[in-house]
């Protein structure tokens, strides 16, 4: 198979129809590249880091003060991982400086300032939050994302393994660690990945730069009404939880001090249970009268998860057991499995008639069974119409997000019907950063 050389010849040999001189029709595009649930919080930090920092202005300062300075000029909610830094080192004896340059974007600078510290930096967005954080840090968080790909020409998508080769092969070397929890499976017309946000920015520059060669009609893409799932049972409580999730936090709630204090208010202020189990976390050296960061921040999901992802140094998870909000342990919420069913109906027909393809995207995730924190192992299984799936509470919101991205995938009606790739082995791809090592086969 094709080993990637940096010879100009082979890479053009290897994949003419995408490098092919463009015809006289424009290069067509598809209506979305890709159905990662942005918020409008979201969406406003990503287009801040694509946007050019003026000549004259300043950012500048340690990583408290830049990252103060940063919120304020685009408007943008920013944070520092103070735990994670600290960690590596960080100390007023020694505490980085940096001044962004101007004339290039804010990715751009911040990438330049890191790469000239003696501490790994990098900025990814949490809770819908920019923080800075410890490069090793930011890797731990990976996203699932599905990608567009009906648009692109035929013959790149008949071939088995040959659209995964390309990405893998540009966007960092994938398969020289062979570790972590990283993962490419393709889909009919599509491709599932999950990715740092690095790598997922370097996978969608690549394949909006291969847009530029697509060329042919324009496409009229519509989006289609989804049906409503069926399996879910979800009690009023539940539903009364996941509505507060959604929406804003109350008022008052930035005020709060401790940890006990905050799930007191939130159990005041909403019509279900709030607790903090004390029991999970006791071992862990903390207790409710450990200090929180509490900040008001889009939706009480956000405002929650900020304020436990920094209990006396420690992270902490909320889950909902038994039409309860659970604060406690990572361990502890990990410990708990339940059984969700998953409606194939929305899907496109390819993979309602046959869930196989789904399968690798979900068997191969290590975030399915969390088995690393020794929680007992999950299972995933086809059933008539649907997927069972067995699970953790984090495992069931990764899934349910997955399964959102793939309705909206399969809502959108006008692309060419979608090539069937053919199966592969599954892979697993871990760290993807680093020099690749002599003579490396990437198949």
């Amino acid at each position: 198979m094709l080993r990637t050389t940096t010879l100009l010849a082979i890479v053009f040999t290897a994949i003419p129809p995408l490098f092919a001189q463009p015809d006289e029709t424009a290069p067509r595009r598809p209506a979305k590249y890709h159905y990662r649930q942005d918020s409008p919080e979201r969406i406003k930090i990503e287009k801040a880091l694509d946007t050019i920092i003026e000549p004259g202005v300043v950012l500048k300062g340690n990583p408290w003060q830049l990252m103060e300075a940063l919120g304020k000029h685009f408007d943008i909610e920013t944070g520092v991982d103070e735990p994670s830094l600290l960690a590596e080192g960080v100390s007023d004896e020694r505490m980085p400086e940096f001044e962004l340059p101007s004339g290039i974007t804010l990715q751009q600078a911040l990438d330049t300032v890191f790469a000239e510290s003696e501490i790994q930096f990098d900025c990814h967005i949490r809770f819908d939050v920019l923080e800075l954080t410890p490069r090793i840090r930011a890797d731990d968080f990976m996203e699932t994302v599905v990608y567009e790909l009906r648009d692109l020409p035929h013959e790149v998508l008949s071939t088995a393994g040959k659209i995964e080769e390309l990405i893998q092969s540009h966007t960092g070397y994938w398969l020289d660690q062979n570790s972590g929890e990283g993962t490419l499976e393709s889909i009919p017309g599509g491709v599932v990945i999950r990715q740092t946000q690095r790598r997922h920015r370097e996978i969608l520059n690549l394949l909006t730069r291969l847009r530029e060669f697509n060329t042919g009609p324009p496409l009229t893409i519509t989006v289609s009404d989804l049906p409503t799932p069926r399996g879910e049972r979800k009690s009023p409580q539940l539903e009364a939880i996941r509505d507060a999730l959604a929406g804003p936090p109350p008022e008052g709630v930035e005020a709060v001090k401790t940890v006990g204090e905050l799930c007191a208010f939130l159990d005041n202020a909403y019509p279900f249970h709030v607790r903090l189990n004390e029991r999970s976390i006791n071992p862990e050296g903390i207790g409710p009268e450990t200090e929180v960061r509490v900040r008001r921040l889009n939706t009480l999901n956000n405002t929650l998860g900020y304020a436990i992802s920094d209990v006396g140094g420690l992270e902490l998870n909320f889950i909902t057991r038994n039409s309860v909000l659970s604060v406690e342990s990572i361990i502890t919420a990990n410990e708990d499995l339940y059984l969700e069913v998953y409606d194939l109906a929305g899907l496109i027909e390819e993979l309602r008639s046959d869930p196989t393809y789904l399968f690798p995207v979900f068997e191969n995730a290590k975030w399915l069974f969390n088995t690393d924190l020794g929680s007992p192992p999950g299972a995933v299984t086809e059933y008539q119409g649907c997927l069972l799936f067995t699970g953790t509470d984090s495992a069931h919101q990764e899934m349910r997000n997955v399964f959102q991205q793939l309705r909206e995938f399969s809502a959108q009606q006008g692309y060419p019907k979608p090539v069937i790739p053919e199966p592969a082995e599954p892979q697993n791809f871990g760290d993807s950063f680093g020099e690749p090592p002599p003579d490396t086969n990437f198949f």
